[in-house]
């Protein structure tokens, strides 16, 4: 299986969001409306062809976005995640 990493958001004030913004995504968050995992991969398409080989659920399979190459998997409770190949420079 390729490679994957683990991307991590720190959900508090900063640099990059405000009190008001923090505050709005950490409600998200708990009620579960935004996924809280992104696995970065090399090869999206390859990646989610061997996880979809292995029985993993795609709630959307690989597609292309202005960022890179992106998909959404679920585990067997319904919580769903995101894997991304970001776009190379």
């Amino acid at each position: 299986m390729p490679d994957l990493n683990v991307i991590l958001l720190k959900v508090e004030p900063g640099d990059s969001m405000n009190d008001k913004t923090s505050t709005l995504l950490r409600e998200l968050l708990t009620e579960g409306i935004l996924s809280t995992v992104i696995f970065e991969c090399d090869d999206c398409r390859a990646t989610a062809a061997d996880l979809s080989a292995k029985g993993v659920k795609f709630r959307q399979e690989p597609a292309d976005q202005y960022y890179g190459v992106d998909a959404t998997f679920e585990d067997p409770f319904g919580n769903w995640f995101k894997m991304l190949q970001p776009k190379k420079p």
